[in-house]
């Protein structure tokens, strides 16, 4: 293991190199984010939506790789699936992965807080990027998702159909047929 050092004593120090996956629809701000942390000694892989997240994670899921991934970095509102719809599935299907959330909403900084995921909000500079994946890595993650309510479900679109995060779950029938997450 190396030491990555850092210029400013009050700054965390992360002390391994860690596989990051950066998801950021903004290609400017996704590509001085992996150029700030390859300074700081991580190996970053950079995807533009959160399909390409999600299709990336399935990978490694099935590929029994995801112990390769040290930390996730995700944009909120990235174009086809938001950043939190991928933290809740990870966390719904008992998957701890380390995971920053980029986004200036309070609803949903409270929401992935409550996942386990740490917060990285506006204005960006490094020392707060550095402290936000400093938490990420050092926090104890739950492992059992918090069903959404109708009134703070994400909405999103899989393909041409709208769907939520309530509706992409399964739940098992009750006694009379009828399913918990059916109305």
């Amino acid at each position: 293991m190396h030491h990555i050092a850092r210029p400013q004593s009050h700054v965390a120090v992360i002390d391994r190199a860690l596989h990051i996956v950066l998801a950021e629809d903004d290609h400017h701000l996704r590509g001085l984010l992996a150029k700030a942390l390859h300074a700081d000694g991580h190996m970053v892989e950079e995807l533009a939506d959160g399909g390409q997240l999600l299709e990336h994670l399935a990978t490694l899921i099935m590929d029994r790789r995801e112990h390769e991934v040290d930390l996730i970095i995700s944009e909120q509102e990235l174009p086809r699936i938001p950043g939190l719809l991928v933290l809740d599935g990870l966390r719904a299907h008992g998957r701890p992965v380390p995971f920053v959330l980029m986004t200036g909403n309070s609803s949903v900084q409270g929401r992935a807080a409550a996942l386990g995921a740490a917060i990285l909000d506006r204005p960006l500079n490094l020392d707060a990027i550095r402290e936000a994946i400093r938490r990420a890595v050092s926090v104890v993650v739950p492992l059992r998702a918090a069903v959404p309510t109708p009134a703070n479900d994400v909405h999103v679109r899989v393909g041409s159909v709208p769907a939520s995060a309530s509706s992409l779950r399964t739940s098992a029938p009750e006694a009379d047929g009828t399913r918990k997450d059916q109305p």
